[in-house]
């Protein structure tokens, strides 16, 4: 993406340019940007785009500049959020303005967080199929474990943000699909899903009253395609769940199915809480 002065000379697109093209088009439904974009303070203003009719929004930055892009628009009604990454960003998805994109989920009756090694890496959608984000990596000569680790810290900025104000009264599911498992011996940061099952694993501690509470409360099921390797790893996380805290409503967790390609899902909950081998 550049611009292209009278004389030839071609200049990258900066983000103001990018809201300048905003501003012209308030309308847009469907936008995607890609490319190389430079940040320049000229001009600069942190108040949002309001694009009051987008539905769908793509991110596929080469140099890592989702934060900024993100900043720009405000998109309350936006139900398609896809971010995908060319390379390894350094940016910090913890200070990225996520809200405006997350208000479909808010809405939704129930959702599903799905965490896979293949595309999309990770995808948080409604189970009405209303609304969905993805986080996606489209290069194929990616760092594996580095990319997972830079995926996950954008899903748990995600779900740090949905709980922001008060916990989720939505049902949700948490899914798992074709994944590695790497073994002990490996000296190398765990993989996203089970960073996942850590976090929520943790209660969240009120800084000034100590009181402790749960993420996603209402965390009532999990599916997976192959629980051979996950048992010991579910069962230590449905146990540590169970555990109640005063003032909160907690759903426990009744179900895990194992999926099938032909045949309907089974139900494996008393297997996987009967496991009583090491964890791998």
């Amino acid at each position: 993406v550049t611009e292209r002065h009278a004389d030839g000379k071609k200049l990258p697109i900066t983000i103001a340019m990018v809201r300048r093209a905003l501003e012209a088009c308030p309308n847009v439904v469907y936008l995607a940007l890609e490319g190389s974009f430079t940040i320049s303070n000229a001009g600069a203003t942190t108040k949002p785009v309001v694009l009051k009719e987008l539905q769908s929004l793509c991110l596929s930055p080469v140099q890592g500049q989702n934060g900024a892009l993100l900043s720009l628009i405000d998109a309350e009604n936006c139900s398609y959020f896809n971010i995908d990454f060319r390379e390894r960003p350094d940016e910090k998805p913890q200070e990225w303005k996520w809200s405006t994109y997350l208000q479909g989920l808010r809405r939704a009756g129930a959702f599903r967080i799905h965490v896979s090694d293949y595309h999309p890496m990770i995808r948080i959608e409604s189970m009405e199929g209303l609304c969905r984000v993805d986080i996606t990596y489209s290069d194929e000569r990616r760092n594996y474990y580095g990319t997972q680790q830079v995926v996950y810290s954008i899903m748990e900025a995600i779900l740090v943000e949905l709980e922001k104000d008060s916990a989720l009264t939505n049902p949700i599911q948490l899914s798992f699909g074709h994944f590695h498992v790497p073994p002990p011996h490996w000296k190398i940061p765990d993989p996203a899903w089970l960073r996942l099952l850590k976090f929520l694993q943790e209660p969240i501690v009120d800084a000034s009253s100590g009181k402790k509470r749960w993420r996603l409360p209402h965390l009532n099921s999990i599916s997976l395609r192959d629980p051979s390797w996950l048992k010991g790893y579910l069962k230590q996380f449905v146990t540590a769940r169970e555990v109640a805290f005063e003032g909160q409503t907690v759903d426990r967790i009744t179900e895990i199915l194992r999926e099938h390609s032909a045949i309907p899902s089974t139900d494996i909950f008393s297997e996987v809480m009967g496991y009583d081998s090491e964890m791998p």
